[in-house]
């Protein structure tokens, strides 16, 4: 909600490069190149007992206890440590030429470096801090989790408002959001020290077994995850980068608000994962088969809320947010079809990852690159080639190879529900 006020505050061209920024500083998160959500996952099964049989063939059937689990959580934070080197490099070369294209009269080169290293040491706390948040996630703490998220979100943009009034400079912006990010890692580290008080010294596995269990079943997670950001993330700094500036605020603005009422919608089932994982931990395949029906047939029919507002909605909002900066209706249509496709089979595709089970490797790398091949081949469409190119790709590879999987799913948790019977 501020992007409106950053663009009447700082102008259209700064608060676009702003937001084009913000995109870049996004590839951090990758750097934990899954292990995090291994983690939290397997987790989540010893949290149900520890039971790996049925429809679960990813989870690593060694790690049953809570001491193992701690032992996953330690080699996980060295592993992020290693991460987080690599991922502020190529961070640092990714800001630099963003920063070279992006550059203007008006804004000189070192006030985008600047502000893109102090994003840049946010992101860095945001990942230190996201195997403490895994390890909550997983133990059942997931009221607890959303409210630190919550709160951070929350935090972030007070400061902000705060230095848009006592400072209006986007460095004052990117202290902000640096601000909760301390925040944020510090309250995860505290209760998840606490809750690790409560766990023995480690028993099994073996450090190499380990090592190489969690390296070969993370891997894919994270190019998974990489998939993700070139088909949602990626697109702002696209466009502050080789179109008009001055777009990527009304652009962004559309875009964010879909993405973020998409997350709120997506907590339904988001909520439901460690739940979900449990269930097959403890084996109560019914229960979980449920559970997964009643959260995506929930998404189904809320998920048109979001597409609804940006179809309708936006196109009467944004000319007194953005005067002068207008978009086209029919880039509003294909950014709500591509909303609702991509909101309802990432649904399914959550429950099929909860479930231990990772199909989604090829067809994620080959969404990504096919994207950025439709989005070379269309770019003369402008700020429409964006979302057209993601449909487009999303309808070859994406889409129904996670609806597929979401049938097969509920398919073999109806037989083994039949078969415990």
């Amino acid at each position: 909600m501020l992007v409106p006020l950053i663009n009447r505050v700082l102008g259209a061209e700064t608060s676009g490069l702003w937001l084009g920024l913000q995109g870049i500083v996004l590839v951090m998160s990758l750097a934990d190149f899954g292990f995090c959500y291994l983690l939290s996952r397997q987790a989540a099964f010893v949290n149900g007992g520890g039971r790996v049989a049925g429809v679960a063939t990813d989870v690593d059937p060694s790690v049953r206890s809570w001491e193992d689990i701690r032992f996953y959580l330690l080699r996980i934070k060295a592993y992020n440590r290693w991460g987080s080197s690599i991922g502020m490099l190529v961070l640092a070369g990714l800001l630099f030429v963003f920063a070279l294209n992006a550059r203007s009269d008006t804004i000189p080169l070192s006030l985008l470096l600047e502000t893109g290293a102090i994003l840049s040491l946010g992101a860095l706390l945001n990942l230190l801090a996201k195997p403490d948040i895994a390890m909550l996630e997983g133990a059942g703490r997931y009221v607890f989790v959303r409210v630190l998220l919550g709160t951070q979100y929350l935090l972030a943009t007070i400061v902000m408002l705060l230095m848009l009034w006592v400072w209006p400079d986007i460095r004052g912006l990117a202290l902000g959001s640096l601000t909760a990010s301390v925040f944020a890692m510090r309250v995860a580290r505290r209760h998840c020290t606490r809750f690790l008080k409560t766990i023995k010294a480690p028993a099994s596995p073996s450090p190499t077994e380990a090592g190489q269990s969690i390296f070969r079943k993370a891997l894919p997670l994270g190019l998974v995850q990489l998939s993700a950001y070139i088909v949602s993330s990626l697109q702002v700094p696209v466009v502050a980068m080789f179109f008009d500036t001055k777009q990527v605020a009304p652009f962004f603005f559309v875009h964010r608000m879909a993405q973020f009422s998409a997350i709120a919608i997506t907590q339904m089932v988001l909520a439901q994962l460690p739940g979900f994982s449990s269930e097959l931990g403890g084996g109560r395949y019914d229960h979980a088969d449920a559970r997964v029906r009643r959260a995506c047939k929930s998404l189904a029919l809320v998920g048109l809320l979001p597409s609804l507002a940006v179809m309708c909605l936006a196109p009467l909002v944004l000319p007194s947010l953005f005067p002068g900066q207008e978009l086209s209706q029919f880039l509003f249509i294909i950014m709500a079809i591509e909303l609702y496709l991509s909101l309802l089979s990432s649904g399914y595709g959550q429950f099929v990852l909860a479930s231990g089970r990772n199909p989604f490797f090829l067809s994620s790398i080959f969404t990504a690159f096919s994207s950025i091949g439709f989005l070379y081949l269309l770019h003369d469409l402008g700020l429409l080639s964006l979302p057209l190119s993601v449909l487009l790709a999303g309808a070859i590879a994406g889409y129904w190879v996670n609806f597929r999987q979401g049938y097969l799913l509920l398919k073999r948790l109806r037989s083994a529900a039949e078969s415990r019977d």
